[in-house]
């Protein structure tokens, strides 16, 4: 990727998180790879906003505040307004916890920790995000149908210019993450 790809990335992810502490940490982490993000502490409002701009990509904390991060996911499914937007949900919990079997299907699952980065990255490949404005096509139409998400495992190389490192600023350890 060229430096001239990647000055022409236009991508923005909103980030739903009541903590401003985890929220600084993802918002530095996705902008140092050249993604715009928008911070937004409660769930409803991050409905709201995300039907009148529509985001790139939505990605909530499971714990939010009346609502959960699946209650927000499974709402983003079932609106027409919202439901072509890519939604991704950030957890600590188990992959055999009873809540993210409720997620719909189209939702990918990015844990916290040591994994943060390879399902961060495979969640913008997933959605055909990650790459830079000049080589995307649309992406693959979203899935329609409700069903159990399946858990982002294994390594990956995001392959759009951002290095992850080896460490993550999610879970207490320090990465550096630059760009290519």
């Amino acid at each position: 990727i060229s430096a001239e790809d990647l000055a022409h990335l236009d991508i923005e992810i909103m980030f739903v998180e009541p903590k401003r502490s985890l929220a600084r940490i993802v918002e530095r982490e996705l902008l140092n790879c050249g993604y715009r993000v928008i911070n937004v502490r409660h769930a409803a409002e991050a409905l709201s906003l995300a039907v009148q701009t529509k985001p790139d990509m939505v990605m909530a904390s499971i714990e939010l505040d009346e609502l959960t991060g699946v209650d927000l996911a499974c709402a983003f499914a079932s609106m027409p307004s919202a439901r072509g937007i890519p939604f991704a949900v950030l957890t600590s919990r188990s992959k055999d916890d009873p809540a993210l079997g409720e997620l719909p299907m189209s939702t990918v699952i990015i844990r916290k920790g040591g994994a943060f980065a390879e399902d961060m990255a495979r969640a913008l490949q997933h959605f055909a995000i990650a790459m830079p404005a000049s080589r995307r096509t649309g992406g693959p139409p979203m899935p329609q149908t409700r069903g159990y998400a399946q858990p982002v495992v294994g390594a990956l190389h995001d392959g759009y210019g951002c290095d992850y490192g080896a460490e993550s600023d999610i879970g207490g350890e320090h990465r550096e993450g630059t760009c290519l």
